[in-house]
């Protein structure tokens, strides 16, 4: 509901459920063919006799536009409407004088005569209360649009729409801790009907959340990549967890991993962001393959000069690098401290020799001084990487502490792949 709402909805919605005003001079003419069932009405239009005199006149000004003999002829309808039947149907005429007005506080007072009428229809009133409730919000009355969507809630209580548009309302009041239980519920809602959950529900959800600082932003990111797994979405989410952690570049390298896993890498930031990464830690043959895959489909261009520079510092190290592999890796194999083995696997990962950077990863978890969620996270990684799913799977699900969150992304990543 982040977008502007306008009265312009409010009468095509009165116009999709039929609650133009009444006709109540004369009765509808026979159809000609059978017509596919109606809308629901808003009201009986059973009115009496003392009334419809009143009520005729009214319509007849509200058609003809004609303001001076609407403000009489509503007085005098106001006068003439007794039962429940004429107070619905005054106030379906008022909600259209209100709707031409583009008077947003007298729609809303409209709709609740209507509701107080105690016979207008609960299912057809729910879009006019929640298009009432959406003025409302663009008005930054956030209180009485909070109002209608409880009313909304209540006349359809297995409807998610009234739900999110209240967590919205509440979110925008400050009570952001509220909101996010109601989107929990309408999320609920959705899965209960077999549908997919609506992607700007997750979408306005995660924002709310990150605006806030809550803490449930980085789980909301999860289920909106779960649910939406496009390059952008991923790109979003990923930044949004690095943003929130606080963690420096150099820490980075798990979550600039899966950008590139997801194609989710953009511009020339991400590139060299992660490039510089790797380099730093001793990877050339990981930043020279990541630039490669930039300039192969042109998301970065081979003729910047930043680009340029880190290729050359890249292609000057890799020939010595992969050199000194073989012998490194026979070495951790065989070395007591698993800090060998960790930084062995990273460079073969980086040559995307996955199955041997896993054995380099296994091999860690049994030597001294080993990072146990870090190597299982890694572990994870290569195996998810090498295409040995139920594998990579075990490994990331041991992965606990501080590292548990990347690793929950690259689960979510695992499972979207064939």
């Amino acid at each position: 509901m982040r977008s502007t709402f306008t009265a312009t909805a409010l009468v095509l919605a009165m116009g999709a459920l039929s609650v133009s005003t009444p006709a109540l001079a004369q009765p509808a003419a026979p159809a000609a063919a059978p017509a596919a069932p109606a809308a629901p009405a808003l009201c009986p239009a059973k009115v009496t006799d003392k009334a419809r005199k009143a009520l005729v006149e009214l319509q007849t000004a509200i058609n003809a536009k004609d303001a001076a003999k609407i403000a009489t002829t509503e007085t005098a309808a106001r006068a003439a409407v007794k039962t429940p039947d004429d107070k619905c149907v005054l106030g379906q005429m008022q909600l259209r004088i209100a709707v031409d007005r583009n008077d947003y506080a007298a729609a809303g007072a409209a709709v609740d005569s209507m509701i107080a009428s105690g016979v207008a229809d609960q299912l057809a009133l729910v879009p006019l209360i929640s298009n009432v409730g959406k003025l409302r919000y663009n008005a930054k009355d956030y209180q009485g649009a909070a109002t209608a969507f409880e009313q909304a809630m209540r006349l359809a209580p297995n409807n998610g729409e009234p739900v999110v548009l209240l967590a919205e309302a509440r979110a925008k009041s400050g009570r952001v801790d509220e909101a996010l239980g109601l989107y929990a519920k309408a999320f609920a809602m959705q899965k209960a009907t077999g549908a997919k959950i609506d992607e700007n529900w997750l979408k306005h959800a995660v924002a709310f959340a990150n605006e806030a600082n809550n803490p449930q932003t980085i789980a909301l990111t999860r289920e909106w990549i779960a649910a939406y797994p496009s390059p952008k979405n991923w790109r979003d989410s990923l930044r949004i967890y690095a943003m929130r952690t606080g963690l420096p570049n150099e820490e980075l390298l798990d979550i600039f991993r899966l950008q590139r896993a997801t194609r989710s890498l953009v511009g020339e930031s991400d590139y060299s962001r992660f490039a510089v990464t790797a380099m730093e830690k001793g990877y050339p043959g990981e930043a020279k393959a990541l630039l490669d895959d930039g300039f192969a489909t042109n998301a970065i261009s081979r003729n910047s000069s930043v680009m340029k520079t880190l290729v050359g510092q890249a292609s000057a190290k890799i020939a010595a690098d992969r050199a000194a592999l073989a012998g490194a890796a026979r070495t951790a194999m065989t070395a007591p401290s698993a800090k060998m083995a960790m930084t062995t696997g990273d460079a073969l990962y980086g040559y995307g020799d996955y199955s041997k950077a896993a054995e380099l990863y296994r091999a860690a978890l049994t030597k001294s001084g080993v990072d146990a969620p870090q190597a299982n996270l890694r572990l994870g990684i290569a195996l998810a990487m090498s295409g040995d799913k139920t594998g990579a799977k075990a490994a990331l699900e041991a992965v606990s502490g501080p590292k548990a969150d990347i690793a929950k992304y690259w689960l979510i990543y695992l499972a979207q792949r064939p």
